[in-house]
């Protein structure tokens, strides 16, 4: 038998997270890593990476996968000058300035979006009102659901294994009560707080691919979401919150950012909003 390939041509999902476990990875980054190793037909990693660089996916969604391949080759005894053979260099589309959704849009696509099914319904929706990225939002945990002084919140790990705590809105609140209560309800022997907050078959996390797939049909259906993705709606939370009066340095800390540079490449403030600052200026 071929290690990490069980006799039934299955994958050893378990024995590759036991591994994964063991070298420190935390619960987050091997789930992303067990996910691409899904996602390759056959376990055959490398020839996933390779098609994720032929279609110029996002550079961040090249650079995981290769980690999670390299992983898996050496799971499965692969030398390291193997494994350099066999992975390509994680060259991918580069991030591109992406407009905010304008109010119209954003109302079009939260309609739309309630149509869906679960849970790809509420992580959809979620996103535009917390600013996580969509991986952070599938990999959430019923215990990262916290109050606090009145206040509900979300307490996580999120991209780069960084502490976050992201403050829900009355929405929000509802959404995530609701996944709450239909991730506990279900029999099962791992504890509450550690189960996937959104999941799709067998109690799994529901995987970032399922909610893109819900969210191109949204794209099919108004051809004024022709350019949305998870990542236009979190520029859509930075600029609808810069509105609201979030200074910059407190949505970096919300959008989890380490440079204050990057925050401010999320924030498009529109004509009005760039009045409305100069009004509030004496002497002008």
């Amino acid at each position: 038998m071929t290690l990490g390939i069980l006799g039934d041509g299955k994958i050893d999902v378990l024995g590759f997270d036991a591994y994964l476990r063991d070298r420190g990875l935390m619960a987050r980054t091997r789930r992303a890593y067990v996910g691409v190793v899904r996602r390759a037909t056959d376990g055959n990693v490398a020839a996933y990476v390779r098609k994720l660089v032929r279609d110029r996916s996002p550079v961040g969604t090249v650079v995981q996968a290769r980690a999670a391949a390299g992983h898996w080759l050496r799971f499965r005894g692969v030398s390291e000058v193997g494994i350099k053979a066999a992975l390509p260099s994680a060259r991918g589309r580069k991030a591109r300035g992406r407009d905010a959704l304008s109010p119209d849009a954003l109302a079009s696509f939260l309609a739309l979006a309630e149509e869906e099914r679960e849970p790809s319904r509420s992580v959809m929706l979620l996103l535009p009102r917390t600013g996580l990225r969509i991986s952070e939002v599938c990999g959430l945990l019923v215990g990262d659901v916290r109050r606090r002084d009145g206040r509900a919140y979300l307490d996580f790990r999120g991209k780069g294994d960084k502490h976050r705590v992201v403050p829900l809105g009355e929405i929000g609140l509802v959404l995530v009560e609701a996944a709450v209560a239909r991730a506990t309800r279900r029999p099962g022997g791992t504890p509450d707080a550690e189960r996937p907050l959104f999941t799709a078959r067998a109690g799994r996390p529901v995987s970032p691919s399922t909610v893109r797939d819900a969210m191109a049909r949204l794209r099919e259906k108004d051809p004024a979401l022709a350019g949305v993705t998870p990542h236009v709606l979190r520029h859509t939370y930075a600029t609808r919150a810069l509105a609201g009066g979030v200074g910059v340095p407190r949505l970096q800390a919300l959008l989890g950012h380490e440079s204050i540079t990057t925050t401010q490449r999320y924030l498009h403030p529109s004509v009005d909003d760039l009045a409305d600052a100069v009004d509030n200026i004496d002497g002008l």
